[in-house]
């Protein structure tokens, strides 16, 4: 069986995938113009919205703000990526991650 961790580390996605055999990291990182486009706590939103799936709603409530809130600074975020809706800022965020350089296999001490 397979298993995937994934986990927001700053700029990075990194993902573990495990299976009885070997580990291997692999570390994915969004491109750097599109990040250099939206604040901090912009970006935060969408790897939020990419991470958990979540509605606006649940969302703000985890939040402690309000639906509308999140609803604007989505909008802002949509504007400042050229993007109609979060389908379209899935595909973009998706599309712009580039992989970095492999970490060493954990198991076996070497490059993946």
């Amino acid at each position: 069986m397979l298993s995937v961790l994934a986990k927001f580390t700053g700029d990075q996605l990194r993902m573990t995938l495990t299976c009885p055999h070997c580990t291997k990291e692999v570390r994915l990182q969004v491109n750097p113009d599109i990040v250099k486009l939206l604040t901090p706590s912009e970006i935060e939103l969408v790897r939020e919205k990419m991470r958990t799936g979540e509605s606006n709603k649940e969302i703000a409530s985890r939040l402690k703000t309000s639906e509308q809130v999140i609803k604007n600074r989505l909008r802002d975020i949509y504007s400042a990526l050229n993007v109609r809706n979060g389908v379209a800022l899935a595909v973009l965020w998706f599309r712009s991650i580039v992989t970095t350089k492999p970490s060493p296999n954990p198991k076996s001490g070497q490059a993946a």
